[in-house]
């Protein structure tokens, strides 16, 4: 059982229902319509947060550093991005891989559009996790490589966590 959370658009979604996944589910603040059999979309706030439901495997890319925002329909809080990160970490099974994509570089919270993780606040949001392994580039080198001068020019390397 895999779920993704967030999604603006389902390539994540796309990726899961062409392979072994026996069920997909969308995570999101303003639930898509969908009609496919393998695939559901839930909300965050009514059905994740409160679920029994244990996911073998948690997908997200581009959406845990909006967490508390308020951009995408979620309440305001300053530690939304670690209360998620909470919640999935009790949604998965004992074991259960999270891949996550966010933007790496020095901490800067780039208001209302989202977080950026360095030093400070990545160990915070990774602390539950066991780290497996960085896909794109590691952290060192994320926080070496050149920034742009807009938000969008951090990196968003992929990293492999496990529940411990």
């Amino acid at each position: 059982n895999v779920a993704i959370i967030g999604s603006q658009s389902p390539w994540l979604e796309c990726i899961c229902l062409n392979s072994d996944a026996k069920s997909v589910t969308t995570v999101e603040y303003n639930v898509p319509e969908v009609n496919y059999p393998k695939l559901k979309a839930i909300s965050y706030y009514k059905d994740f947060k409160n679920t029994n439901i244990k996911y073998d495997c948690i997908l997200s890319f581009s959406s845990i550093e909006h967490s508390g925002l308020g951009r995408y329909g979620d309440e305001l809080d300053p530690n939304g991005d670690i209360k998620t990160m909470d919640d999935i970490y009790n949604n998965l099974v004992d074991g259960g891989l999270l891949y996550l994509g966010i933007p790496i570089g020095p901490d800067a919270l780039a208001w209302n559009a989202n977080r950026i993780y360095g030093n400070i606040r990545l160990p915070i949001l990774l602390e539950k996790f066991k780290v497996l392994e960085w896909f794109g580039c590691s952290f060192e080198d994320a926080l070496r490589l050149p920034k742009g001068k807009d938000w969008k020019s951090n990196y968003q390397p992929v990293i492999v966590l496990k529940k411990n």
